[in-house]
């Protein structure tokens, strides 16, 4: 069995707060490995170059909205494009739920990242992106995408950023917390 791993080392986020802001080092590493475990690993290899997300609310509602404003992925192994699959944006802690503006069948219908092409997720799916709800602030905010390679093989790539000091600072509206 064949697992590809890339870690992405080094990737900082600037957290929205107070009168300044502070930094903090993404949690989790970038993972491609292949959806079945026992199955052949896909021929792309994804890295993810820039992961930000802002933070909204909803007006006249206790709600915070997590959205991705960038999500950057590149092929770097120029084996294989990779297509997506499907997409989802989760939080923790949180109670909330994910939601999209678009079917689950038109998430992602049609994106196709080429070997060795770097491509922004959030300009590509625009409205189609997901993103994450909740009723409570939250401390990480995090994706995971499965895309297939050429041969139909397929596999995961997921990556995490600490927003725990992205605050509306009791206001309503938007903060972008960005690297």
């Amino acid at each position: 069995m064949k697992i590809r791993f890339v870690v992405m080392l080094g990737l900082f986020v600037n957290a929205c707060g107070g009168g300044g802001t502070s930094t903090a080092p993404t949690t989790a590493s970038t993972i491609a490995l292949p959806s079945d475990p026992l199955g052949p690993a896909p021929a792309f290899a994804l890295s993810v170059s820039r992961f930000t997300v802002q933070l909204f609310g909803r007006e006249g509602q206790d709600v915070y909205q997590y959205e991705p404003v960038e999500l950057v992925l590149s092929e770097t192994g120029g084996k294989s494009g990779a297509a997506l699959l499907r997409i989802s944006v989760t939080a923790s802690p949180s109670s909330g739920e994910p939601e999209q503006d678009c079917t689950s069948a038109d998430t992602g219908r049609g994106v196709v990242i080429g070997a060795g092409e770097t491509t922004d997720l959030k300009k590509v799916m625009g409205y189609c992106m997901p993103y994450f709800v909740t009723r409570s602030l939250v401390s990480q905010v995090a994706f995971t995408a499965t895309f297939a390679d050429d041969a139909g093989r397929s596999g995961v790539v997921q990556q995490s950023v600490n927003v725990a000091g992205c605050t509306l600072n009791g206001g309503r509206g938007l903060v972008t917390c960005v690297p």
